[in-house]
């Protein structure tokens, strides 16, 4: 008779993670994408607070936090990064507006190379437009106005140029390259009245995802193509009712939905607001959600973060992303703003670019659950969350529990009485290098 393990992630005594396994997690199946949120062009192009900084960041010690990052994407074991990279900054020019600025695109091909030899796929999203290839309107006095590159809608057809030229440019690596286009389009302020990255309205967004679409896809039908994501606090009809046929038509690929907070948000507003009898859970990226927390409430955070991926992945969607992979190294940016302070709440390195609980319970996640499929749904609703997962490959199956202490003899029963060991996995938060230690 075959035995079975029961293996429980301890990350603090809050976290309340619980798995069930019979042997080590077999290595390469990757279909489920475990990803996270990088922020590299913030190396690049801006001299700011965010990303991984080991001292203020400029284009000079930019290799250097290049590193920092890959050294970090490889120790979590992700086979995804989401992060933005601008129309402003690789075609920021109208006067060379045929071609792609060489050194920012540079850099990304940079990426490009380093992680297709890596197998991992870039969520690239693509969104504000230079002021040349911005929509303009007259304003009170009769004079043109182009708004903030973030938030206005491009000109079509240098839009649609502009991304066959990235297309054209990455074709080699198309395989790895999901292209996002644009961020959060349902925060507008033409249809809800606030504005966050879309001053349009939702039909002025589908046009330029559809168009945009056609113009990466004429290059390569490798190339896959997402919307950009939508919060999930409201029920974005009108989107999702739009993107039924354009998923039908190879138009997009998966639709992209974000959510921040805890599991239970998630479960409750997904629930409500996502129509999966429209669009089904296998076409759902959940490619944004992160966990605010300050440092005194880092096993929450921990719980939260790595719980959404085992969430995602129990109900059948095409991947998760982590927001995000960042720090902060205060004792060389003392002269923080406060949009970067909050911002820092959501990384998972500290002050001194030590790994936070969130690091290790994601990696672990990865770790143990890379190549499994849901068997059993054992029981989701706020509060506890109980998935029986299997291996295919392996025959191996891994039970976890989010909330609470899990009925050891319920599950050695609902196993058909199998037998089983119990393993304690806890993150020695002391010394980072130790990562993720097993105790029998």
């Amino acid at each position: 008779m075959r035995r079975h393990n029961i293996v429980a992630l301890f990350l603090w005594m809050l976290l309340g993670f619980n798995f069930l396994c019979g042997y080590q997690a077999s290595a390469g199946e990757k279909d489920f994408l475990f990803g996270i949120e990088t922020h590299f062009r913030r190396l690049w192009w801006e001299d700011g607070a965010f990303g991984v900084v080991s001292e203020q960041n400029t284009k000079e010690n930019y290799q250097e936090n290049y590193q920092i990052f890959m050294d970090l994407i490889d120790e979590l074991g992700v086979n995804m990064i989401r992060d933005g990279h601008r129309f402003i900054d690789l075609m920021p020019d109208k006067g060379d507006h045929k071609s792609l600025d060489a050194t920012n695109m540079g850099y990304m091909t940079q990426l490009l190379g380093d992680l297709k030899s890596r197998d991992i796929t870039l969520d690239w999203v693509i969104l504000d437009a230079p002021k040349w290839a911005r929509n303009k309107s007259l304003d009170e006095n009769g004079e043109y106005k182009y708004g903030n590159g973030y938030f206005t809608p491009p000109i079509a057809a240098y839009w649609e140029d502009f991304l066959k030229k990235t297309a054209q440019e990455s074709e080699e690596y198309d395989a790895n390259i999901i292209m996002e286009l644009w961020n959060e389009p349902d925060l507008n302020e033409a249809d809800i009245g606030k504005k966050q990255f879309w001053s349009g309205t939702t039909s002025d967004y589908l046009d330029i995802l559809s168009a945009g679409a056609l113009s990466i896809k004429d290059v390569s039908s490798s190339f896959r193509v997402i919307n950009g994501g939508l919060t999930i606090d409201t029920k974005n009809s009108d989107f999702y009712d739009a993107f039924k046929p354009m998923l039908e038509d190879g138009t997009i690929d998966y639709v992209a939905i974000h959510s921040h907070g805890d599991i239970d948000t998630l479960h409750s507003k997904y629930k409500l607001n996502v129509p999966s009898s429209e669009i089904e859970p296998g076409k759902i990226l959940l490619n944004e959600s992160g966990d605010y927390a300050t440092e005194l409430e880092q096993a929450e955070q921990a719980k939260n973060t790595a719980g959404k991926a085992i969430y995602a992945l129990a109900n059948g969607f095409r991947g998760y992303s982590l927001y995000y992979l960042g720090g902060v190294n205060s004792t060389k940016n003392d002269d923080l703003n406060e949009s970067a302070k909050a911002g820092s709440y959501y990384f998972m390195l500290d002050d001194n670019l030590e790994k936070r609980q969130s690091f290790y319970a994601y990696k672990t996640v990865i770790e143990m659950l890379r190549g499994a499929v849901i068997k059993e749904k054992i029981h989701e609703d706020i509060g506890r969350y109980e998935y029986l997962f299997s291996k295919p490959q392996t025959g191996e199956e891994i039970y976890v529990a989010i909330g609470g202490d899990p009925d050891l003899e319920k599950i050695k029963s609902s196993l058909g009485g199998r037998d089983y060991e119990r393993y304690d996995m806890l993150g020695d938060l002391g010394n980072s290098a130790k990562d993720i230690q097993y105790f029998v």
